[in-house]
C-alpha cells in the first residue's frame, strides 16, 4: 500500500497504523465463460456462478506500518509477503479471488489528524493505491482471447 499526497503539506512520517482487511472475494475455479460474465457484471444477472467459488479465506488482514509500498512485512530483508514457490505456507491473501472487496482503516484517530490531514482539517491524501500482484492457471489461448475481448468492452463501457 502506498499514500499519495494531495500538495499542500508533506506526510511527515513513514509509520502509520492500519488495517487492510479483505472482505470478501470471488475465485473462478474452471475456464468458464460465463462464470467471467457474472464476475464482471455488477448485478450479478450475466452468466453463472456454477464454477465461482466466493470468500474461500474471508476476512482475512494485515496490519501496516508505512506509508510506502507496505506489504505487511517486518523488514525489507525479509519480506512476509513474497511470493516463494518452495515455501508451502500461504501468505495473506492467497488463494483468494483477484475480484474482491477490501476495507481499510485507520484505527487510531491522532494518526488520521496528525499524519493524514492538513492544520485546516482537509485531506494531504490524493490516493491510497493498492498494489495487487497475483497469480492463476492458464485457461488457453482460447479463453484468454475471449476474457480479454469480455475486458474490452467493460472499458468501452458496454455491458457484459
Amino acid at each position: 500500500m502506498s499514500l499519495e499526497n494531495s500538495g499542500s503539506e508533506p506526510v511527515v512520517t513513514p509509520e502509520i497504523c492500519a488495517v487492510l482487511t479483505q472482505t470478501g472475494s470471488s475465485t473462478l475455479v474452471s475456464t468458464d465463460i460465463e462464470g467471467v460474465n457474472w464476475l464482471y457484471d455488477p448485478t450479478r444477472q450475466a452468466g453463472s456462478n456454477k464454477n465461482i467459488k466466493t470468500n474461500l479465506r474471508a476476512q482475512q488482514q494485515i496490519a501496516l506500518s508505512s506509508v510506502h509500498e507496505d506489504d505487511g512485512g517486518v523488514a525489507t530483508e525479509n519480506w512476509l509477503c513474497t511470493l516463494m514457490f518452495d515455501d508451502n505456507r500461504y501468505l495473506p491473501f492467497e488463494g483468494t479471488g483477484a475480484i474482491s472487496t477490501w476495507n481499510l482503516k485507520f484505527p487510531d484517530k491522532q494518526v488520521i489528524d496528525q499524519v493524514l490531514k492538513n492544520k485546516d482539517k482537509s485531506w494531504k491524501l490524493k490516493d491510497i493505491i493498492i498494489h495487487l500482484h497475483y497469480t492463476a492457471l492458464d485457461g488457453g489461448n482460447q479463453f484468454a482471447k475471449e476474457v480479454t475481448d469480455k475486458l474490452a468492452e467493460k472499458a468501452k463501457g458496454t455491458s457484459i
